[in-house]
């Protein structure tokens, strides 16, 4: 095997392909790196065993061939720049040549043991095709359902992953206590049908994608999800089962809508993050005379704030409290503050879920019961004094 590729580009394609190293480590399938080298171009190649990714790479390829090279040994040859003349050697090793410069490293003895059929193919039918989308939007979306679908103290062994559903054209997330409902408006739908994504599609697709601006395409068969664009593909295997029916937690009507300042909550939700965190108390929420009052009460530490900055329909003159979980509804809030959006929150009663839309973004967070049944006097008490 004998090819000549730009080192920026022999370095974005390793790097691509190392989003799925590390991630698991067998005997049979050790932390590697397929090269394959075509009449036209190289793949660079990557099986963790439970995801696939195959990256394309301009070269000019003057021998056709094939090897298995450890990642970590890969890696020495990035520290050569410049054109690089890239070749396999009679004693079993990688060279790259820029003239003045040259990197080694060997490859994997015996390959054709641990390579087996199909082991890197994608094999993909035209007709399991069912949306087109650009990258930029489906990293953001996928970053917000992993965060939705799992809370900080999930074990990554037991994830959750998430619903792609191109009938409703939504893709939804929840963990219990939040859910996440994007509205994908502006995906070019194929195929109408759905899927639970694996919760491992949000962080490898963000290291094989990069900063590439490009549009992807979505296939979905009985097994895997892919992702594909110009150069790469994607593999990943789909979780099987049902997913709960989302649209039926989702109130449609509420008794009083309110907007609210991003930026004045966000300030207040920082705060009481900290207070909460060691005691897991509840933040409460007053609505009286048409004002909102927030209020954390801890053994050392008592607080009220009032939000000014408020505006919205049938907004109660008589007395409305719901406790919430300030850690979880910060998350929220900080999603629409980075999509730049300033959402409507939509109130039933409390011990129904606290809605926020905007755009194409509905976030359903469910309150916390509430013990201190005198909060709502000293919230009170203390706005008067």
């Amino acid at each position: 095997m004998k090819f000549t590729i730009e080192s920026s580009e022999l370095k974005s394609a390793v790097d691509k392909c190392a989003a799925l190293i590390q991630k698991i480590y067998t005997a049979i399938m050790p932390e590697c790196i397929h090269i394959k080298a075509n009449t036209d171009n190289i793949v660079f190649s990557v099986n963790n065993l439970s995801e696939v990714v195959r990256v394309t790479a301009k070269a000019k390829v003057v021998e056709a061939g094939e090897t298995l090279v450890e990642y970590a040994n890969l890696k020495m040859l990035l520290n050569v720049k410049g054109t690089l003349t890239v070749k396999t050697t009679d004693d079993k090793c990688i060279l790259a040549d820029n003239g003045k410069k040259k990197g080694k490293c060997n490859i994997v003895p015996n390959m054709d043991t641990i390579v087996f059929p199909d082991t890197y193919a994608i094999n993909i039918e035209a007709d399991n095709l069912i949306s087109t989308v650009e990258s930029v939007e489906l990293l953001n979306v996928l970053k917000y359902c992993k965060d939705f679908a799992n809370t900080k103290d999930t074990d990554p062994q037991e994830q959750k992953g998430f619903l792609l559903d191109t009938v409703k054209r939504n893709i939804v997330a929840l963990d219990g206590y939040r859910l996440l409902q994007y509205h994908i408006e502006h995906w070019k739908i194929s195929k109408e049908t759905s899927a639970i994504m694996p919760p491992c599609i949000a962080d490898s697709l963000k290291k094989i994608i990069q900063k590439d601006k490009t549009s992807v395409n979505i296939y979905v068969d009985k097994e895997y999800v892919y992702v594909l664009s110009e150069n790469f593909s994607y593999r990943a295997r789909l979780i099987q089962g049902e997913y709960m029916n989302y649209q039926s937690v989702i109130p449609q009507t509420a008794n009083f809508e309110a907007q609210i300042d991003t930026d004045e909550i966000m300030t207040i939700l920082k705060e009481y993050k900290e207070l909460s965190k060691n005691d897991k108390i509840p933040m409460y929420i007053m609505f009286e005379n048409e004002m909102m009052y927030t209020a954390i009460f801890s053994r050392n530490y008592h607080t009220v704030d009032t939000i000014e900055s408020m505006t919205g329909e049938n907004i109660p003159t008589k007395e409305f409290f719901i406790g919430m979980d300030a850690p979880y509804l910060l998350d929220c809030i900080q999603l629409f503050k980075a999509e730049h959006l300033n959402p409507t929150w939509k109130f039933i009663n409390a011990l129904k879920p606290c809605v926020m839309t905007d755009g194409n973004y509905t976030v359903l967070l469910m309150p916390v019961r509430i013990k201190d049944y005198e909060a709502a006097d000293k919230i009170r008490k203390m706005v008067n004094e």
